[in-house]
């Protein structure tokens, strides 16, 4: 009886030395994932966004919703310049100086160029199109200190970042 209740304190003494979170369950796939969070074709071709979708991940399974949504936001960043250089755009101030430089390409694009440059324009539009959509949903009230987010928005902002750094 005496080595039980002395196991049982010295059990208590180390539980005092740590803090200890419960996650919710599936969360610790967001921590230790069994292979890249958006892929690997995504983990090859924006290196600069790998270190920003970990950090939303830990965020999201620490049930972090705005924090995930900065991370992403930086991730998205990531997209829109490989995005802008991938078709001749340099370096630009912020998001909306990229997103005209973008719209601006695509439009002399669809004015000057062949069917297949006019049909990879479609595809860029569209991306262009949605990074605007984020960047008045998520990204401006999220960075300018105007809006929180919930775990499950959150949630769904990683999804659509995922899908759309994919795409």
């Amino acid at each position: 009886a005496a080595s039980y209740q002395e196991l049982i304190n010295r059990i208590s003494d180390e539980c005092k030395l740590k803090y200890t979170v419960v996650l919710r369950p599936g969360a610790q796939q967001l921590l230790e994932p069994e292979g890249p969070l958006f892929g690997p074709l995504v983990d090859v071709r924006f290196t600069k966004a790998t270190f920003d979708i970990g950090e939303a991940a830990k965020c999201i399974a620490a049930e972090r919703g705005t924090a995930a949504v900065m991370h992403l936001m930086r991730v998205l960043e990531v997209g829109l310049h490989a995005l802008a250089k991938a078709i001749g755009i340099d370096y630009q101030p912020n998001w909306d100086a990229y997103i005209r430089k973008v719209n601006s390409y695509l439009d002399d694009a669809d004015a000057r160029g062949s069917k297949s440059k006019r049909n990879r324009g479609e595809k860029l539009r569209n991306i262009n199109g949605d990074i605007l959509a984020i960047k008045h949903a998520w990204r401006n009230p999220a960075m300018h200190v105007e809006g929180t987010y919930t775990l499950e928005e959150a949630t769904s902002i990683y999804r659509l970042t995922r899908t759309l750094m994919q795409r």
